[in-house]
């Protein structure tokens, strides 16, 4: 994915750039709660609905 030239612009200007996300504040917090639950488990990633939520959005 290129940069458009307002966003090279504001990384030259700010030294950083946001990419947007289809994905909310809530949706990503549980992806990582999910996250710290599984490796405190290490049960295997499917196991945790929150997590696959991530990785089967229609984003990706």
């Amino acid at each position: 994915m290129a940069l458009t030239e307002a966003e090279l612009r504001q990384y030259e200007e700010l030294g950083a750039v946001t990419i947007d996300s289809p994905f909310t504040t809530e949706e990503l917090d549980r992806a990582e709660a999910a996250w710290d639950r599984l490796t405190e488990s290490g049960r295997p990633h499917y196991e945790e609905p929150d997590y696959l939520d991530v990785f089967q959005h229609p984003f990706f």
